[in-house]
């Protein structure tokens, strides 16, 4: 092994002051040291000449550039990955576009087709209570009838003029589609309080016959549902909707002429916001819970006597 030539300077320039290998261990004996008996070779020095040697430094020209053609093959063929994935990434975006199209179309139908059928099987379910012989205790059958066909009015004239209304209201706001079942209990509670609750004053006039009633009756309606959903849904110029709208109305007002004219006359009744569910009294709508305290009429109860006919639908909430 080379011995470092600044060390060898030193041990020449000192001579005999430094003590020889064999001077050491004898004084190692005498003072009962341990002496190295490792037989294992230091390292080359950092300033050997030899690790320093130009041949171990040269690089060929030819492994520089098959180096670098290396590199550019592994660029280009990344570079072509990150593009294919990218393509594949768009493409994947366009296709998610489609099906959530889809989605909404097939959500809509869906809907449309649930609410046909709920309609055909409360049909069918007063068709058969209409010709059954069974009455409430207490009770003629001309309140038994009436309560069916109000039950039937919300489920289906009130029912049909809602989703309708809805539909405009989507078309010119689309960003309502997602509140459709909160919209529709708003609907649904406006037109049956103004119709049941407080069109119960002048119910005969128009049940009579009273066109200038009736006309006022359904503007009354129509500017409530304007401002219950911040559009102008009925507008001045007559439309389709507000042909339902004056169908509605006559329908709910000849209902509430028959019932006060009951013998004895039954009535239609809200329950106030904050109000604690009664299952007795209330009929909560599926997406809400039989249970804590009223958010909002849907449809008014009816009852004869304060017995219940039929059980308000409300929407809840939990404290």
């Amino acid at each position: 092994m080379p011995i470092d030539p600044i060390i060898n300077g030193d041990m020449e320039q000192q001579g005999d002051d430094l003590p020889s290998y064999e001077v050491e261990s004898e004084l190692n004996k005498e003072l009962q040291l341990p002496q190295e008996t490792s037989t294992e070779e230091l390292p080359p020095h950092p300033l050997d000449k030899e690790s320093l040697s130009p041949d171990h430094l040269r690089i060929h020209p030819n492994e520089v550039i098959a180096y670098i053609q290396n590199l550019r093959v592994r660029i280009h063929r990344l570079t072509y990955q990150y593009l294919q994935s990218q393509d594949n990434l768009r493409k994947t975006n366009r296709e998610l576009s489609v099906i959530k199209g889809e989605h909404g179309v097939l959500k809509q139908a869906y809907e449309d087709l649930n609410d046909r059928m709920n309609a055909a099987i409360s049909e069918l379910a007063s068709v058969k209570r209409d010709r059954s012989t069974g009455y409430v205790a207490n009770s003629g059958p001309q309140n038994y009838v009436l309560a069916q066909e109000f039950r039937s009015f919300a489920d289906q004239e009130l029912h049909r003029v809602s989703n309708e209304v809805y539909r405009h209201l989507c078309e010119l706001d689309p960003k309502l589609r997602p509140q459709r079942k909160l919209i529709l209990s708003k609907l649904k509670s406006v037109l049956s309080t103004e119709i049941f609750i407080k069109g119960k004053v002048v119910g005969s006039e128009v049940a009579s016959g009273d066109e200038l009633v009736t006309a006022l009756i359904t503007k009354r309606v129509a500017e409530s549902v304007n401002k219950e959903l911040g559009h102008e849904i009925f507008g001045p110029a007559p439309s389709r909707l507000q042909e339902l709208l004056v169908d509605l109305v006559l329908k709910g007002i000849s209902l509430l002429k028959n019932v006060s004219e009951a013998d004895p006359p039954g009535e239609f009744w809200i329950e106030g916001p904050g109000e604690p569910f009664n299952m007795e009294r209330h009929e909560p709508v599926l997406e809400c819970e039989g249970s804590g305290k009223i958010n909002l009429t849907v449809f008014p109860g009816y009852s004869v006597n304060g017995r219940v006919y039929s059980k308000a639908i409300v929407r809840t909430y939990q404290e």
